[in-house]
């Protein structure tokens, strides 16, 4: 039981920002986010997927931590580095923002970013 004026202590946690789990030098995180059938398949899995903190060691590229989460490259169409469309081998930086969305996510974007081209009319005529 505190008496009363006392002021209570929080606890003390130390993190250890240069080693992880594995023991590998620790180079940073980054903050991770999965779209759409994407993220119901890794919830389903119990994988964090949205506003994720995940750790990463020197030279590893998104496609590393896609191999960590179980992410598949056929599970993905593209991926968000910082907010632009970028291949799967970027190399990650500390702080850097990842977003990864599966085929087949309805929207604007595949187009606008030049993921799916659009056919031109001479392309549509031989579909016939």
């Amino acid at each position: 039981m505190m008496e009363r004026g006392t002021k209570q202590r929080a606890p003390v946690v130390w993190i250890c920002l240069n080693k992880n789990v594995t023991g590998d030098s620790v180079m940073g995180s980054i903050l991770f986010n999965a779209f759409s059938f994407l993220q119901k398949k890794l919830k389903a899995k119990n994988i964090p997927c949205t506003n994720a903190r995940i750790s990463f060691s020197d030279g590893e590229s998104v496609d590393d931590v896609l191999k960590k989460m179980s992410i598949g490259i056929e599970d993905i169409e593209g991926v968000f580095v910082n907010g632009k469309i970028a291949p799967t081998d970027t190399l990650l930086r500390d702080g850097d923002r990842i977003a990864a969305f599966p085929p087949g996510t309805p929207g604007p974007y595949r187009l606008l970013l030049g993921i799916v081209k659009k056919n031109s009319p001479k392309e549509n005529q031989n579909e016939g």
